[in-house]
């Protein structure tokens, strides 16, 4: 994340009240190196906690998209207040976000699923949940997140309860890539926001990798269907009320709702029309209100017009739901040596200038199909677009390449490493040339392509094909000589 633009420090923050709910045992512990056997519970799943910074970066930082931002908000009050909480919590987690993110008119669901995490440093391989979940009393044998179908981001809101989970004190978000088996077209059901059995869905976070899958028709309902979840489900509700009329005493400050308002949701938007500066804040019990008019109100108190409940927008449009084999998809994630081609001056086809050029390659060309457009796309580059905020190529312009400065091209003892904010995504060995390096070291950033292109490496003429062929994405970073080039694991 860019260096956030401060503003005034806003009021400390309050805690939501912790509603008292059963703490649910999830999720199944594999033995080493991804066997997936369904086992029990967790026997002592790690406690959950919250960085005391991320709400104010969050709402002080001018970088993040306004869409982001309201849907990011949400899981970090609810990880706030679980804090300190055992780990164990999806069920209660996901489905109070559930109920707040519907408050603010965003439409999500709650999916079982089994998920296989991969470190790409160590080559482990761990395996939570169950492809077969069940209840046992109070105990929920598997794993579930929520998925919001509009821009296509998932959340595991519990995910550090998992040791082999590296600690960032935050709940695992982003933007998904979607995979299913070739078997089968389920084009319509993704398209109506439905994710069908067996797709899975992937995020990277810190060096790992996290392979989602969905598990099959006849455990659907399972989390919402459930003798327990169903007498919680009242609770569940105003746990999500309390938890959006939180999120609303933050979004409506003056500073920050008028970057909130650019997201378009319309029942947000028709909230911070309807409270304007109404102080919004816990009353002795925890529970957050709003006061209108001489009365205190929760958020869903509060009286809307009709059109509020209009359709918010689209944000996935443009994001490809892709079909393909599950040995690829896996091979894909655990991949990350890479060619690597170099070029002093940006090339004519990506908008031209004096920026060095590093273009990474992986080895292995993971392609798929798009069942909504037939098109051929390559997942890869697809997982950076989607999760890492590269652009496609070729751009129309220069000035269209994103710059993301929390990523960096580092030099090592071996070559050169393309980093994000939280871990390796791809490593090539070679020599860099003295003019290549003196470039990089008189700009201190590198225009990254990161391609598959078969072979052509960064022959400048073949990049714009392999854009257009959706094989190729950009973006503008920083570059890194590391102090210690013995030593790159250093973040």
């Amino acid at each position: 994340m860019a260096e956030p633009n401060k503003r005034k420090r806003q009021e400390p923050r309050k805690r939501v009240a912790r509603t008292q709910l059963p703490e649910s045992k999830l999720a199944a512990a594999s033995q080493a190196r991804g066997e997936r056997t369904p086992v029990g519970h967790l026997a002592k799943p790690r406690r959950l906690k919250s960085d005391p910074e991320a709400i104010s970066t969050l709402l002080d930082s001018d970088d993040i998209p306004p869409d982001l931002l309201v849907e990011l908000l949400l899981p970090l009050l609810w990880l706030d207040h679980a804090a300190g909480a055992p780990g164990s919590l999806c069920v209660s987690g996901s489905m109070m976000l559930h109920y707040a993110f519907a408050q603010l008119g965003i439409a999500s669901e709650v999916y079982a699923v089994d998920v296989t995490i991969k470190d790409e440093r160590t080559g482990g391989t761990a395996f939570h949940g169950r492809p077969d979940p069940y209840w046992d009393g109070d105990t929920f044998h598997g794993h579930c997140l929520i998925h919001l179908p509009g821009s296509q981001r998932a959340i595991d809101p519990a995910v550090e309860q998992f040791p082999e989970v590296k600690r960032s004190n935050l709940p695992l978000f982003g933007r998904t890539v979607l995979t299913g088996s070739e078997h089968f077209d389920a084009g319509e059901t993704v398209t109506q926001g439905k994710l069908p059995a067996h797709w899975m869905l992937y995020m990277n976070r810190r060096n790992q990798e996290f392979l989602y899958t969905v598990v099959g028709p006849e455990y659907e309902r399972i989390v919402w269907e459930s003798p327990r979840a169903a007498e919680n489900a009242e609770r569940y509700r105003a746990a999500g009320v309390n938890l959006a009329t939180h999120a609303l005493s933050l979004l409506h400050l003056p500073d920050v709702a008028d970057r909130v308002r650019q997201a378009g949701y319309p029942k947000l938007n028709a909230l911070l029309d309807a409270i304007g500066d109404a102080p919004v804040a816990a009353d002795r019990t925890g529970d957050f209100r709003v006061t209108l008019d001489g009365r205190s109100l929760r958020i869903d108190e509060i009286p809307l017009p009709a059109e509020a409940d209009g359709r918010p927008p689209d944000l996935a449009s443009a994001v490809p739901h892709l079909v393909m084999d599950r040995k690829y998809a896996e091979a894909a994630m655990s991949e990350v040596d890479a060619a690597v081609e170099l070029l002093t001056t940006t090339p004519d086809s990506l908008g031209g200038g004096s920026l060095p050029v590093a273009v990474f390659e992986p080895k292995k060309v993971i392609g798929a199909t798009s069942r909504s457009t037939g098109k051929t796309l390559e997942i890869q580059v697809e997982h950076i677009v989607l999760s890492g905020g590269f652009g496609r190529l070729p751009p129309t312009t220069a000035a269209e390449i994103p710059h993301l400065p929390a990523w960096t091209v580092r030099r090592t003892a071996l070559g050169l490493e393309l980093w994000d904010h939280g871990g390796i995504w791809a490593r090539a060995e070679l020599e860099p040339d003295e003019d290549w390096l003196q470039a990089a070291e008189k700009h201190k950033r590198v225009l990254v392509v990161y391609a598959a292109i078969y072979g052509v490496r960064a022959r400048a003429d073949l990049l714009a094909v392999a854009g257009r062929r959706g094989f190729a994405a950009g973006a503008i970073v920083s570059w890194r000589w590391t102090s210690a080039i013995n030593n790159s694991e250093s973040p």
